[in-house]
């Protein structure tokens, strides 16, 4: 290969390095980004910048406007849609059957900016049940589907990711960032996240995270706490359980061992 075409080939892996970046960027403001805030957080050139995204605008992958900023485009929100699409008709079944073992609420949910978005609910069939509307969400920091989330990145709690404070949800929400640092290792160490009321008064939730090539997804149980407490155990075996089952299935990667 000759000195000019791997320069070439540098540069194309430069460009792409860059746009994916940028990217990652605007994800975790879906609401849009002003072009001098991204240039800072990316650290390059103003320049540089405006010209990846105009390239990108062109596919569709952001979309520009002078008033709301840069944001993540209609090309890529379908791709996106389409892999959700995709990942609940694999793991409905066995979210249906999680949920009909433990008579509890099954939740498959993803990262949204600084939140845990619902993609797809079981819900139980008891009188007394958590029903969590699918499109909504919840902070990461305080539920056990986003922390279990975040213990798949060494080095992700912090302000720069989740914000220069924390929302608290309830009484019992832990809103330090020191305290969550903690809470996510040992989330890490056991392989499931766990809640109790922090989000809602009266319900608590346990969750396995699934890094895959489809992208990061988390299975939570959610239950009133008055159940979850004494299921605990049993949630804790069958998570880990649909853990490996789907990380076969969905092509998981050695990053949430």
């Amino acid at each position: 290969m000759s000195d000019e075409l791997s320069d070439d080939k540098s540069n194309s892996i430069q460009v792409i390095a860059r746009a994916a970046r940028i990217l990652n960027v605007l994800s975790v403001e879906p609401g849009g980004m002003r072009l001098a805030e991204i240039s800072r957080i990316v650290n390059l050139p103003r320049s540089t910048v405006q010209r990846i995204i105009s390239a990108l605008s062109q596919e569709e992958l952001v979309q520009a406007d002078r008033g709301e900023g840069v944001r993540l485009g209609p090309a890529l929100m379908r791709m996106i849609g389409r892999v959700h699409t995709d990942v609940v008709a694999i793991t409905r079944p066995h979210l249906e059957l999680l949920s009909k073992q433990l008579r509890e609420t099954v939740v498959l949910c993803r990262v949204s900016g600084r939140r845990l978005a619902y993609v797809h609910a079981v819900v139980a069939e008891h009188v007394l049940r958590v029903t969590p509307g699918v499109g909504g969400d919840l902070p990461l920091h305080c539920t056990s589907g986003g922390r279990a989330l975040l213990a798949l990145h060494t080095g992700l709690v912090d302000e720069a990711f989740l914000g220069a404070s924390l929302e608290k949800m309830t009484e019992a929400t832990v809103t330090d960032i020191a305290e969550l640092r903690h809470i996510v290792a040992e989330t890490r160490e056991a392989g499931f996240g766990w809640e109790s009321e922090e989000s809602i008064v009266g319900v608590s939730s346990m969750a396995v995270a699934i890094d895959t090539v489809h992208g990061q997804y988390a299975v939570a149980v959610v239950a009133p706490t008055s159940r979850a407490l004494p299921l605990k155990h049993e949630m804790a075996e069958r998570l880990l359980k649909l853990k490996a089952d789907l990380r076969v299935e969905l092509g998981g990667s050695d990053h949430d061992n």
